[in-house]
C-alpha cells in the first residue's frame, strides 16, 4: 500500500517541533502523525525523521516558514538530501501549501489575508486569488513581516495595513476582503482570530494550525499526479560526465537514462609516460567541461609509463536505484585490471546537488558552442577503444 508523507517546519529555531503525517493513496481512512525536534544539525533532524517513518513512503513534501530565504531554503533540502530515502522531496512554504490545500470549488477572484504566525516572526499576506478547475492562481497586493511577534499588536500590525491598502489601491478583485487565513502553531493565533472576527464582520476567518495535515494532502496530490501522468522519478536528472583533456566531455550516463544503470567508459593518456590521470565528474547538459559542474574527482596514480595512448583507463559507474552511486577507475589490460585503482562513493548520482541546483543548471545551459569543434574532437576517437584522454 503506497504511503506518503508530509513534514512541516514551523520554526527553524534548535527545538523546535516538526510534525510529519502520513497517508495512505489506497486507504482514506489511513493517518499517521507523530513529532520530532529541530536539531542543531539538520542533517540529524532529518536522519530522526527518517528513523522514525513507520512505513515505507513514495512521496514526500516539506512546508517551510514562509519568511525564510533563498540560501536557508537550499540549506534544509541540502540537509535532507543527505538522508537517501528524502532524494525527491518536493517543498512550499507553510501558507502556500495552506492555502492551495484550502481550494475546493471554484472561486472568483476575490481578496484574501493570508497571515502566518511562528515563535520567530509574523508575516501578513494581502492577495487577489481565484481558483479555476482545481487551480490557485494568485497575485500579491501588500506583504508586512514583523520579528517578536509576542510583543506586537498583530491586528494593528498585520491586518489593518491591508484594509487600509484596499481601501487606497484596490486590487483587480476590488476593495473588499472575503476570508482571512491563519496559518501556524502559536498562542497567539487563537486571540487573534478572534479580534479579527469581530473586526471585520461577514468575513470568513479560517485558522490552520494542522500544518502536517495540509502537507501530507499536497504529498498525496503530488503521488496521485505523477501516478497519473505516469512520471519516473528514478532517473538520471543530469548528464553525468568525464572531462577530457581536451576540455570535452565524454558522456558516461546519459540525461533521464532510468535507475538503475551500470555502465563503463573506456580512456587513455593525454601524454608520454603519464603515470597518474585526473578523472573530473561532472553534470550538465554542455559538450564544453567549463559550462558543466563538477561532483566528484579521482585521482588515479601508479600507472605504466607508457607512450601516450598506450595505456587503457576504465572508469565504470554503478548506481542503485535510489541513486547510490560508486565510480571506479582502473588500469586495465585485455578488459582485466592490472595495477592502479582509485573509486569514490557519492550518496546520489548528482553528487552533492539538490533538485533546486538542476533547475538552476537547467536554466543558466548556454546552447552555445562552436559544434564544428566539438565534432572534429570525437571524430578523433572514432573507431578506437578508448573514447577520449585524461589529463594528469
Amino acid at each position: 500500500m503506497p504511503y506518503v508523507a508530509g513534514i512541516s517546519f514551523n520554526s527553524l529555531a534548535p527545538g523546535s517541533k516538526v510534525a510529519v503525517q502520513l497517508l495512505s493513496s489506497d486507504d482514506n481512512n489511513y493517518a499517521h502523525t507523530f513529532e520530532a525536534s529541530v536539531d542543531s544539525d539538520l542533517k540529524s533532524t532529518f536522519q530522526s525523521i527518517a528513523n522514525a517513518l513507520p512505513e515505507k513512503c513514495e512521496q514526500f513534501t516539506l512546508s517551510l516558514p514562509s519568511n525564510i530565504r533563498d540560501a536557508e531554503r537550499k540549506a534544509i533540502l541540502r540537509a535532507a538530501h543527505t538522508v537517501r530515502i528524502f532524494r525527491y522531496i518536493g517543498y512550499s512554504e507553510n501558507i502556500q501549501i495552506v492555502q492551495n490545500e484550502l481550494k475546493v470549488d471554484p472561486t472568483p477572484l476575490r481578496n484574501e489575508l493570508v497571515l502566518e504566525i511562528t515563535p520567530d516572526v509574523a508575516i501578513s499576506r494581502l492577495v487577489s486569488t481565484e481558483v479555476e478547475e482545481g487551480i490557485r492562481s494568485s497575485d500579491l497586493a501588500k506583504e508586512i513581516v514583523i520579528e517578536n511577534p509576542e510583543n506586537a499588536d498583530l491586528l494593528a500590525e498585520l491586518v489593518e495595513p491591508a484594509l487600509e491598502t484596499l481601501k487606497t489601491t484596490p486590487t483587480d478583485a476590488g476593495s473588499e476582503l472575503k476570508r482571512v487565513v491563519i496559518v501556524g502553531v502559536s498562542p497567539l493565533i487563537s486571540p487573534l482570530a478572534d479580534k479579527i472576527t469581530s473586526k471585520l464582520e461577514g468575513v470568513e476567518v479560517i485558522t490552520a494550525s494542522d500544518l502536517a495535515k495540509y502537507t501530507a494532502k499536497k504529498a498525496l496530490s503530488s503521488y496521485h499526479d505523477s501516478m497519473a501522468e505516469k512520471l519516473v522519478f528514478n532517473v538520471v536528472p543530469l548528464r553525468v560526465g568525464i572531462v577530457k583533456a581536451d576540455g570535452y566531455v565524454v558522456t558516461a550516463l546519459a540525461q533521464n537514462a532510468t535507475l538503475p544503470q551500470e555502465k563503463s567508459v573506456l580512456l587513455t593518456t593525454s601524454e608520454d609516460n603519464q603515470t597518474s590521470a585526473t578523472i573530473n565528474i561532472v553534470v550538465g547538459t554542455s559538450p564544453v567541461a567549463k559550462d558543466n559542474t563538477s561532483i566528484a574527482k579521482i585521482n588515479l596514480s601508479g600507472l605504466k609509463s607508457r607512450a601516450k595512448g598506450a595505456t587503457t583507463i576504465k572508469v565504470s559507474f554503478s548506481v542503485e536505484l535510489e541513486g547510490k552511486t560508486i565510480i571506479v577507475a582502473e588500469e586495465v589490460e585485455d578488459g582485466s585490471p592490472v595495477g592502479a585503482r582509485a573509486s569514490v562513493e557519492l550518496g546520489d548520482v548528482i553528487g552533492d546537488l539538490i533538485w533546486d541546483d538542476v533547475e538552476d543548471i537547467l536554466a543558466a545551459t548556454n546552447p552555445t558552442f562552436d559544434e564544428v569543434a566539438v565534432t572534429e574532437a570525437e571524430d578523433l576517437w572514432a573507431g578506437e577503444d578508448a573514447q577520449g584522454d585524461l589529463p594528469v
